[in-house]
């Protein structure tokens, strides 16, 4: 997947759904706010509305198309992470969904230039849902 030199909140969630699969995190192109930019056709939909939001606001944005940093999004997928998992509402499919995150959000800033080469495979309970 070819990726900009700028590395946009809206950037990052086209990122997420190419690595996490658009089966389980498809993309409302025409969104306008952080969680409506996430499909109400999306598997886990509550969740995934939760890390745009919490994204969104670790990272300071105001804009869809506002910078994104690794370690705020990193942060933001922790706290919602443990938030859940405090909720008891953690299980093993949204627990790999949030590390599925995780990983597509090292993929993305680990290549500076941002030429990365596409791959994460997921090796979790995701796998069922299939990628795109």
């Amino acid at each position: 997947m070819e990726r900009p030199l700028h590395s946009s909140f809206r950037d990052l969630f086209g990122n997420f759904e190419y690595h996490v699969g658009r089966v389980l995190l498809p993309l409302d192109s025409t969104a306008r706010e952080p969680a409506a930019l996430v499909s109400t056709q999306a598997v886990c939909l509550d969740l995934a509305r939760r890390a745009a939001l919490g994204i969104f606001e670790a990272n300071g944005c105001r804009q869809l198309d506002d910078s994104v940093a690794l370690f705020p999004t990193l942060d933001a997928l922790g706290r919602l992470k443990a938030e859940s998992r405090r909720l008891g509402k953690l299980d093993v499919v949204s627990d790999e969904f949030l590390e599925a995150l995780g990983r597509a959000t090292l993929d993305y800033f680990s290549d500076k230039d941002f030429n990365a080469s596409p791959g994460l495979a997921s090796t979790g309970p995701l796998e069922m849902f299939g990628r795109n």
